[in-house]
């Protein structure tokens, strides 16, 4: 599904057209199932976090994931389906719970 996930591909403008409901759970669990790994892996092998080798590669992790909900909040703002109303608010909840997290860690 990655391969055919909109929201999973970089983009200059977003694929808005290509963007379906079913596409955001998949796209938000894999980028938060990504970045999870990386800061385990990180805190765990790195003695020496440093910007270059922690909060700089955390941060494009950001982006992805900016990249990716955007475009979603937006249609979520002016198309609204129920099936995607849905999947932005299963959505929501899966990037606080990573957001709580990460101010754990």
């Amino acid at each position: 599904m990655t391969e055919q996930n909109p929201l999973l591909q970089e983009h200059t403008l977003p694929p808005f057209k290509a963007i379906k409901a079913e596409h955001v759970l998949p796209a938000v669990e894999q980028l938060i199932k990504d970045s999870r790994e990386f800061i385990e892996s990180s805190v765990k092998n790195n003695h020496d976090i440093s910007c270059d080798n922690f909060a700089a590669p955390l941060e494009q992790q950001s982006d992805k994931m900016e990249q990716a909900f955007s475009p979603v909040s937006h249609l979520n703002a002016v198309v609204n389906t129920d099936e995607l109303r849905d999947a932005y608010n299963e959505a929501v909840v899966k990037l606080t719970e990573y957001g709580t997290w990460v101010g754990q860690k």
